[in-house]
């Protein structure tokens, strides 16, 4: 059996990095291609061989580069989509190999549930709109599950909940995760994942929550697009692994306080790792992470600043977290992810 996991978001964002590390697990359990379509390169990349696509004005649109990249798609018995936003290929693929069988990872329906306008919703509707013609589809959590169903009339025996999962990070010392990331040595750091202008991530309440504590020694690093001037700032942008597991170790905190309710790679990568996370109280959350976040109202910035508050200074009360968490995380593991999304690749192929 022959599967072709298909891509397009680099591996240092969540969606990217479930996918790259999927592969790596099921690389030793079965014949598995990794199809990464690089559209800031403008190439195609098979099992770490790149192929450039050849010139043309289209390749500067996102939806155009992806169905440019079809051409060079290897011939397999499943396609495995790991991201719904490319759900819209599978009448492209199924027009080319037509009997295989198709599979889409789908992490939340954000953008069709909650748009910023009329032109979001037409485009979320078109990026998920082969959710509807997949053989399996894969919920990243129940909740997504529960969405599939309600806005998609999807039936259930078509939707397989498949949790994510963490990698145990390499231990370095917190001051010198700091000296090599150039971060105050002996401040208070608060990671958060968020670009300016995140709705779901809620990045804007979460700067004036840090702001409002008024202490001189205490940073947000902020990772994502855009740049927050605020002196409690630090604006990264593009972090490498490397850099990440040091930014895991350098910090006193995670606030992964999300307006939505979906998975969140990092909130997973923190309690595995022994980083405290101060987070909304969401289904997903709840469902992946039980007890070990600190629970705040996401739409309280004082609740917010409260709850960061109490973390970093109560001693008692992160050591619990960091204990509750470490034990959740030790079933976070990409083996278990790999071995349950094989079973459903037999499953929809009829194999034993």
């Amino acid at each position: 059996m022959k599967i072709v996991l298909i891509n397009n978001v680099p591996e240092i964002w969540g969606l990217g990095k479930y996918s790259f590390k999927l592969y790596e697990s099921l690389n030793k359990k079965a014949d598995v291609v990794n199809f990464y379509m690089d559209f800031e390169n403008k190439k195609v990349v098979i099992n770490g061989k790149s192929i450039k696509l050849p010139k043309s004005f289209l390749l500067h649109n996102k939806i155009s580069f992806i169905w440019m990249s079809m051409k060079y798609l290897p011939e397999a018995e499943i396609y495995h989509l790991t991201s719904q936003n490319l759900s819209f290929i599978i009448p492209i693929i199924k027009n080319k190999y037509k009997k295989a069988k198709m599979v889409v990872s789908c992490h939340d329906i954000y953008r069709y549930k909650k748009p910023k306008n009329s032109f979001y919703f037409l485009i979320s509707k078109f990026l998920y709109s082969g959710l509807k013609k997949a053989d399996a589809i894969i919920s990243s959590t129940n909740s997504t599950k529960i969405d599939l169903v309600k806005y998609f009339k999807i039936d259930t025996k078509k939707i397989y909940t498949v949790n994510l999962a963490s990698d145990n990070l390499k231990k370095i010392d917190k001051k010198l995760a700091r000296k090599k990331l150039g971060l105050p040595l002996n401040s208070k750091l608060i990671m958060h994942i968020g670009r300016i202008g995140s709705n779901w991530k809620n990045t804007y309440r979460t700067i004036k929550a840090v702001e409002s504590l008024k202490n001189k020694n205490l940073f947000l690093i902020k990772i994502g697009e855009g740049e927050d001037k605020s002196p409690n700032v630090i604006n990264l942008y593009k972090v490498s692994d490397e850099e990440m597991v040091l930014l895991y170790n350098a910090s006193d905190l995670l606030a992964a306080i999300l307006t939505y309710d979906i998975t969140s790679l990092p909130i997973m990568e923190a309690i595995k790792n022994k980083l405290p996370v101060v987070a909304s109280k969401t289904s997903s959350i709840v469902e992946i992470s039980g007890n070990a976040p600190y629970y705040v109202n996401a739409f309280d910035i004082k609740d917010i600043s409260r709850g960061i508050k109490l973390v970093l200074e109560d001693k008692k009360l992160r050591q619990s977290m960091i204990k509750k968490g470490f034990k959740i995380g030790k079933e976070l593991t990409w083996e278990k992810t790999a071995k349950q999304t094989l079973e459903i690749y037999k499953r929809i192929k009829n194999y034993d």
